[in-house]
């Protein structure tokens, strides 16, 4: 499947919506979801190998977004002896810069380098993975399709 975008036509919620879209189209990843991820990966009815994309802040300049700070998190299940770590680590770093990377090709520009945290934690499920925190560099007119002069309007 081949993503299409036009980024000087998206909104916010467009751009956290292309990125879930990638991270969905990746053959390993079984569930994509958004928000606090100790929310979701604890409500004990999740498909492993997971992502999840929780937004941290947007910068704002002038009246143009500049860029979208957020944490993109991929787990997956550990054996309760925990002997699968090495691998479901390492899928972590492979799944992880192959999303990134197929999110720079779409047209985005993801900020310098970017560090992978490697994890154990335990959710719902005894998981492990990897996350980053990832700035995307955009450039959205703020006053383009966001700001609807109606609700000014009373």
């Amino acid at each position: 499947m081949r993503l299409q975008i036009q980024i000087n036509k998206m909104a916010y919620a467009d751009i956290l919506t292309h990125i879930k879209q990638v991270a969905e189209s990746h053959i390993f990843i079984n569930q994509v979801s958004s928000g606090d991820v100790y929310e979701e990966w604890n409500s004990g009815e999740n498909l492993y190998p997971a992502i999840n994309i929780s937004p941290n802040s947007v910068n704002i300049n002038g009246h143009s977004i500049s860029y979208v700070n957020f944490t993109i998190t991929y787990a997956d299940r550990l054996k309760q002896d925990e002997s699968n770590k090495d691998l479901v680590q390492s899928n972590a770093i492979q799944v992880l810069t192959q999303i990134l990377q197929k999110v720079e090709e779409q047209g985005y520009t993801i900020g310098a380098d970017y560090e992978i945290t490697l994890y154990t934690q335990r959710f719902a499920d005894l998981l492990a993975g990897g996350f980053a925190e990832v700035v995307l560099y955009i450039n959205y007119p703020i006053d383009e399709g966001c700001v609807d002069e109606d609700y000014f309007n009373k």
